[in-house]
């Protein structure tokens, strides 16, 4: 075929008058074209994606190392097949920079019973084989699945004191531990703090309210109160420290600290992230992560969907949308979640507050064309 090619690029170059052989030549150069897909994927990197794979050297990513600066070439070299307009959700291991930080709730106090204990296990090297937990049957490892479970209604700031049966050298104590919901996982700590009017005194500023703002922040005293507040605290120490803070109303707020080489820092926590990447033509970037909404502003864009759009979101038969009750797209969020979509992979530059003015065939019970303005923001 190369062959082929260079005879008739050689051929050319002697009659370069006759349209005839340089017409052959692009026909043929034309046909070995590739045609990329277009596809939508969504997925969740591997730690061996992030630490080796992208060569970030952690199975995380971070402010220092954003994922918009490693995704792109990892989807390039993945998906070497796909073209302009495919877009990738992808889901990731987050640490962030700030130090974690949760409102607490009222806490209330809860004791495990035979059924906890068995709930999280009843075979060999589990709590519920004895009823208790040991230096090796840890409640780090069990309890937040199944306070996960126990208290599946929980919402973000849930606080509970759980005191359970700890067996050691040959008999059983009862301890407890701190345990708070952040929304999406519990979080154990074993050692709390929480302060009182004398320690807010003892840093100065937050004493004349005896509490923490955005003027009196806590990374900026608690460090060094807690190295004068435990002095003989031992290296690698954690403790979760409860503090006031006002911002409007006063809340009580947790952060986990811990202490290494005899400096107390702030615990950060690994998160779960999600962010979209688009192929923009010959590469793939970043997407603002964005959603749309029904609106009432002046539209800014218009556009009238098409049938390879139908196509896209599953309604290539009729090329529309069936409104008709009890049809798929009779729900108006249906058809907001279809025509984002395709907005999204039509209009690479989509920027936060664009309005659409969108029309779309729809039945009825006839063919119509309804309308529907759409405003992007961020999710």
């Amino acid at each position: 075929m190369k062959r082929y090619i260079l005879s008739l690029l050689a051929f050319a170059l002697f009659f370069t008058s006759c349209e005839g052989p340089m017409d052959a030549i692009n026909d043929e150069i034309d046909s070995l074209k590739v045609n990329y897909a277009v596809s939508n994927l969504e997925f969740t990197l591997t730690d061996a994606n992030i630490k080796t794979d992208m060569a970030v050297g952690t199975t995380y990513f971070s402010e220092a190392k954003p994922a918009a600066n490693y995704v792109p070439a990892f989807l390039k070299k993945q998906y070497p097949a796909l073209g302009k307009g495919s877009r990738a959700l992808v889901t990731y291991n987050f640490l962030p920079s700030a130090f974690f930080e949760t409102i607490i709730g009222t806490t209330t106090d809860y004791t495990l019973v035979t059924e906890d204990y068995d709930a999280m296990g009843t075979a060999s090297g589990t709590p519920g084989k004895n009823d208790n937990f040991t230096s090796v049957i840890t409640p780090e490892v069990f309890m937040p699945a199944f306070l996960l479970t126990k208290f599946a209604d929980a919402t973000a700031g849930k606080a509970y004191r759980i005191f359970y049966n700890y067996r050691t050298s040959g008999a059983n104590f009862t301890y407890s531990k701190f345990a708070y919901f952040n929304g999406t996982e519990w979080l154990i700590s074993a050692t709390i703090y929480e302060l009182i009017a004398a320690d807010y005194d003892s840093m100065g500023d937050p004493g004349n309210y005896d509490n923490f703002s955005s003027t009196d922040k806590p990374e900026n005293y608690l460090p060094n109160f807690m190295k004068v507040k435990f002095p003989l605290a031992l290296d690698a120490t954690k403790m979760l420290v409860l503090y006031k803070y006002y911002s409007s109303t006063t809340v009580t707020k947790g952060s986990e600290m811990k202490l290494t080489s005899g400096v107390w820092g702030f615990v950060t926590s690994l998160t779960k992230k999600t962010q979209s990447f688009v192929h923009k033509g010959t590469a793939w970037e970043a997407a603002p992560d964005l959603k749309f909404i029904e609106t009432t502003d002046a539209h800014t864009r218009e556009y009238t969907l098409t049938n390879a759009d139908f196509a896209m979101v599953g309604n290539g038969y009729y090329n529309n949308f069936d409104v008709r009750a009890g049809k798929a797209e009779e729900s108006v969020q249906v058809r907001i979640d279809k025509i984002s979509t395709i907005l999204k992979a039509n209009f690479l530059d989509l920027a936060e507050n664009d309005v659409f003015l969108v029309h779309y065939n729809a039945y009825n019970g006839a063919a119509v064309v309804l309308d529907i303005k759409l405003k992007a923001i961020p999710k």
